[in-house]
């Protein structure tokens, strides 16, 4: 497991390494690579809304972040914010996912 610091809030969450590996080559790397982030099993991540958190462990866990015609009610600014945080975090399912409903 490793222990995701939400700076916004101080709240810790946990998610899966393996997933978040699997999903994210920029987790891969700070998690499995010689990095601070590996050694402590945490990395903090600053600038994202909670939901956006939980719709990305959503998307790691289910293999999706919601229903295929509203995406689980978001809505085109919602939808912004879930792009940035594929797009930050090198979460590219997830980025190619949204964009591809949105067009």
């Amino acid at each position: 497991m490793v222990t995701y610091i939400h700076m916004d809030r101080g709240t810790k969450w946990h998610a899966h390494v393996s997933l978040l590996c699997q999903y994210s080559p920029f987790f891969k790397k700070a998690l499995t690579g010689p990095f601070q982030e590996s050694r402590s099993k945490s990395v903090e991540i600053h600038d994202v809304k909670l939901w956006v958190y939980f719709k990305v462990l959503q998307r790691t866990t289910s293999g999706h972040i919601g229903d295929d015609t509203e995406h689980d009610g978001l809505i085109e600014l919602q939808l912004v914010h879930v792009i940035c945080f594929a797009d930050k975090y090198s979460v590219p399912e997830m980025l190619m996912e949204v964009t591809q409903e949105q067009q």
